[in-house]
């Protein structure tokens, strides 16, 4: 199980890192490129230099990124049990694009350089909550079967935005207000592009991997039961 969950998980998460890397690379780095522009004066000449380091280090954190997040996807496979196909996987995640953006987005929207922003750590504790009580209300609204959890799921996922995000400090906002919006809904679409692919992807892989398993043999009875 532990093999099929992290091999699962590695292929997704590679092949959906390269791909949002090409989108980031069409559509979001040059935005925070002109973003530096505005706040630093790079000088033209710096800008395609700038745009080879910033997509490869990009590319490597996608994909790290990418894997470990399918690790959390397929673990929830393997934990909720039952069929799994690349169709359910997309439906997950969706539900991790708006456990990851739609929701914390809500109150810290993706940010340019040069943008006014709250404070850094605050904003990331307030994050990884809003994240996780997300994760934890959508599982109790989906997979509870009692209404009673399924109403503390939806209080769960609210309790974030009722204390409030940190707010902006007052410095930067030298970012030209068109550009902040486009860069915004941009990120939403190629973040929703990422979890779309993922899912899929970690949906097939795993599907794949577990009717493989099955066939061989390898499987122990009590695990087939778990999965069926």
């Amino acid at each position: 199980m532990l093999g099929r969950i992290f091999a699962s998980a590695l292929f997704a998460g590679v092949l959906a890192g390269a791909l949002v890397t090409l989108a980031q690379s069409a559509s979001l780095i040059p935005m925070l490129l002109e973003a530096e522009r505005f706040e630093m004066g790079l000088a033209p000449g710096d800008i395609h230099q700038t745009t080879v380091e910033r997509t490869a280090s990009t590319l490597m954190a996608n994909v790290v990124t990418a894997v470990g997040f399918a690790l959390m996807l397929v673990g929830g496979f393997a934990l909720r049990g039952g069929n799994m196909n690349w169709r359910l996987g997309i439906v997950w995640g969706l539900a991790g694009y708006a456990a990851f953006t739609v929701l914390p987005g809500i109150g810290l929207p993706p940010l340019l350089p040069g943008s006014e922003r709250p404070d850094l750590f605050e904003s990331q504790d307030w994050w990884l909550a809003t994240a996780g009580l997300s994760i934890v209300g959508m599982w109790l609204i989906a997979f509870s079967r009692a209404h009673l959890l399924k109403l503390l799921g939806a209080v769960v996922i609210v309790i974030p935005h009722v204390i409030g995000a940190p707010r902006p400090d007052g410095e930067g906002d030298d970012v030209p207000v068109d550009l902040a919006w486009e860069f915004i809904v941009g990120t939403y679409a190629v973040s929703a592009l990422f979890w779309i692919v993922l899912g899929a992807l970690a949906g097939y892989f795993f599907a794949r991997r577990l009717d493989g398993e099955a066939a061989d043999g390898q499987i122990e009875p009590v695990t087939i039961l778990v999965v069926r």
